[in-house]
C-alpha cells in the first residue's frame, strides 16, 4: 500500500497547487485524473518487475493474497474511489 499513500499524496498535492492557479474547477479536474494516475505510477514503481520465469510472487494482505499486478489495478481503484470521495466533499468545503 506505499504505492497508494504516495499516490495519493501527490495527486492531491498537485490538485491544490493546480487549484491555486486555475480555480477550484481546475482543482476538481486535476484530482479526479491526477489521483489515480500518480497512484498508478507509484505501484507500478513498487510493484512491477517481479515476475519469476517458472515462479510467482505473492503478496500477502488482510484483503487477501494478490499478485503483483493485481496489487496494483486494487491501490489504484482505491485511489479512484478517493478521487470521487474528494470530487465529493470538496466543492462543499469553505474557501481557503
Amino acid at each position: 500500500m506505499i504505492g497508494f499513500v504516495i499516490g495519493t499524496v501527490l495527486g492531491i498535492a498537485a490538485a491544490l497547487i493546480y487549484g491555486r492557479f486555475k480555480g477550484k474547477a481546475g482543482e476538481l479536474t486535476m484530482a479526479a485524473m491526477g489521483i489515480p494516475l500518480f497512484t498508478y505510477l507509484a505501484a507500478m514503481g513498487f510493484y512491477s518487475g517481479w515476475d519469476f520465469a517458472g515462479g510467482s510472487v505473492f503478496f500477502s494482505t488482510p484483503l487477501g493474497n494478490f499478485t503483483p499486478n493485481e496489487l496494483i489495478g486494487l491501490e489504484t481503484f482505491l485511489a479512484t474511489l478517493v478521487a470521487f470521495t474528494y470530487v465529493w466533499f470538496a466543492p462543499r468545503m469553505p474557501s481557503r
